[in-house]
């Protein structure tokens, strides 16, 4: 505690302590009368009081490109009961579709009432043979895929 009041008696500190900051009371500390730095050519020149950085490594030039968006029109295509001439999205082909029938909600439903009617001998597989009264899948002869599917309902 002895030190402590010491040392606030001793007064302020030596300048080699003493910080660019003003104290609080204080006065600011004097600038010397140099002329800012001066700008040639938009090149900063470092005032000569200053010493040379080294040591650092200068900061590698960031280049960013910017990508247009590429935008996808899709066409989409509605499929009916016959073949169609279309590009194939699968192998992009130019072809006219190759089309299959096969049993859908509409032949199922057909078949169904003519049960409930009474007719469940036999009568009840001739929606089955109705082409009429199937789903449609078209598909690409090229790459025989699915391209798409006509659906009664």
């Amino acid at each position: 505690m002895l030190e402590i009041n010491k040392m606030s008696e001793k007064g302020p500190p030596p300048p080699a302590y003493q910080t660019g900051v003003p104290q609080a009371g204080g006065v600011p500390p004097s600038q010397p009368n140099e002329p800012p730095p001066k700008y040639e050519d938009g090149n900063f020149q470092q005032p000569t009081a200053y010493p040379p950085q080294q040591g650092y490594q200068s900061m590698a030039q960031t280049t960013v490109y910017t990508q247009q968006p590429i935008v996808l029109q899709q066409h989409i295509m509605r499929y009916g009961p016959d073949p169609q001439l279309i590009q194939c999205p699968h192998c992009s082909t130019q072809v006219t579709t190759t089309v299959m029938t096969e049993a859908g909600a509409i032949t199922w439903l057909a078949s169904g009432l003519i049960c409930l009617v009474g007719c469940w001998l036999g009568c009840c597989l001739i929606p089955f043979c109705i082409n009429d009264l199937q789903d449609v899948k078209h598909t690409c002869p090229n790459c025989n895929r699915v391209v798409g599917i006509y659906r009664r309902i």
